[in-house]
């Protein structure tokens, strides 16, 4: 969401040698990732074929969000979670 050009690459590069040295205390087994998703179930087109404007048309704003889970070596994926719901 645009943070990556506010972080300097020698603080990546420091941040990542800690990960790796906390990450090597563990089997890849045991190491989890999680990566949260959305999808908006009711959302119109952003486009259509009509030739005319299309008055007093409200965007839906129903919007799951959705967590998925691995380890790290791939053997053990948890089923997918929903973590939100908007109406």
């Amino acid at each position: 969401h645009g943070e990556a050009d506010a972080v300097a690459k020698v603080d990546a590069e420091k941040e990542h040698e800690t990960l790796h040295h906390l990450t090597n205390q563990y089997a890849l087994q045991d190491i989890y990732n999680i990566h949260e998703t959305g999808l908006f179930r009711k959302m119109p087109p952003n486009c259509t074929l009509a030739t005319k404007q299309m008055l007093g048309r409200k965007m839906e704003k129903h919007h799951l969000s959705y967590a998925f889970t691995v380890n790290a070596d791939g053997s053990h994926k948890l089923e997918p979670l929903i973590t939100g719901c908007y109406h």
